[in-house]
């Protein structure tokens, strides 16, 4: 049975898709969202923009001149891009979306936002939108080759506003069903042991019990990774361990990147949907996991590491218990039939934790050996 709000899960949108967005895929749906497919008409840009209220992207772009991008040519580190998205939305009153980067996206150090027609900040759809999405892009640390069809963004669609659960909420969802949170060894955690914002957040730290805990994308320019070939690139060629102090902690230096996963290992129930938002500054100078929605069904029982994708802009001593993110729950319209761990083509359930936070899945894992020579 759903409810009159929350976030579509699959069967709501194999049923609505068609209705809500032209160029629909069935292929594109996931547990509680729809994956948004890249035009080849793609333009670079030297500066981020908006649209104004009642401004189309298009409109816009012919106003800076923006010249076209061959898709043959791979995406320049640094370089700004605009590409139109191939699906247009339609929306009736009461439906609204909002939108994240793919897993995959930011584990690429890709910059990935939404833009909508008329709509002046990113990521949302509003209620009622009828129009054109664009997506900017920014390959950050090494040339990326995109090609049509490729999706680096997911939509999740609600009715009305979200639904975002309160810790109360979440005790009673913990109660009822199995822990939302476990440890490095398997051990439940319960919320109420949990560190919780004044939002209700649930805050999540950094694991150090990996051999190599950090890794950190190299200074140097290295071969276009093409988006579409998984397991095509060595990792250690594109990264490196970063080296740490003492007992479990690193420096991390400004305009570097990392990858790092968490501590605890997070389960997301399939009536649920979960982000991880933004840390405050209070927290720290930096930007945290790129790519914030986590798909029910999650981690299944005993849950998951969730991987980090980390950018700051000063220099961090980072240490064992520091915050490092927070995840919100929200409910579904129902429950998911689809859910992460079960789904044919998750690209990161079943994959065991090895020695390092997982990377996107272009990479090929080396040995440990290999990569203590890397550095």
């Amino acid at each position: 049975m759903g409810y009159n709000f929350g976030v579509l899960q699959n069967e709501d949108l194999m049923e609505r898709g068609s209705s809500y967005l032209s160029d629909f895929l069935p292929n594109n749906v996931g547990p509680a969202s729809y994956d948004l497919s890249c035009s080849d008409e793609i333009y670079a840009i030297d500066t981020l923009v908006l649209p104004k209220k009642g401004e189309t992207v298009d409109r816009l772009l012919h106003a800076l001149k923006a010249p076209a991008h061959d898709l043959s040519v791979p995406l320049a580190p640094g370089q700004w891009y605009v590409c139109r998205l191939q699906e247009k939305i339609m929306f009736p009153d009461m439906i609204r979306g909002m939108c994240n980067p793919k897993s995959s996206t930011g584990r690429n150090d890709i910059f990935a936002r939404v833009m909508a027609d008329g709509v002046d900040c990113y990521d949302e759809i509003p209620l009622g939108f009828t129009g054109c999405v664009w997506l900017v892009i920014q390959a950050q640390s090494y040339p990326c080759l995109l090609s049509r069809g490729e999706c680096l963004v997911q939509l999740r669609i609600s009715h009305r506003d979200r639904i975002v659960l309160a810790s109360p909420q979440l005790l009673c969802i913990e109660d009822q069903r199995s822990s939302l949170l476990y440890g490095v060894n398997g051990e439940k955690i319960p919320l109420t042991n949990a560190n919780v914002d004044e939002q209700g957040g649930v805050i999540v730290t950094v694991d150090f019990s990996l051999p190599v805990s950090v890794l950190e994308c190299r200074k140097e320019l290295q071969d276009p990774v093409d988006l579409t070939q998984k397991e095509s690139r060595h990792l250690e060629n594109y990264f490196i361990k970063t080296p740490s102090l003492g007992s479990a902690c690193v420096i991390l230096e400004p305009g570097k990147f990392y990858l790092l996963q968490t501590a605890e290992r997070v389960h997301v129930p399939i009536t649920l949907a979960c982000e991880m938002k933004p840390i405050q500054s209070k927290y720290g100078e930096f930007r945290v996991h790129y790519a914030g929605f986590i798909d029910p069904g999650w981690g299944g029982e005993g849950g998951r590491a969730l991987v980090l994708e980390l950018r700051p802009f000063e220099r961090i001593l980072l240490r064992p218990g520091q915050p490092i993110g927070v995840l919100i729950y929200e409910q579904l319209h129902r429950a998911s039939t689809a859910p992460y761990e079960a789904r044919e083509g998750s690209h990161y359930a079943h994959t065991h934790e090895g020695y390092c936070p997982r990377p996107a899945k272009q990479f090929i894992l080396p040995a440990q050996e290999i990569m203590e020579k890397s550095e």
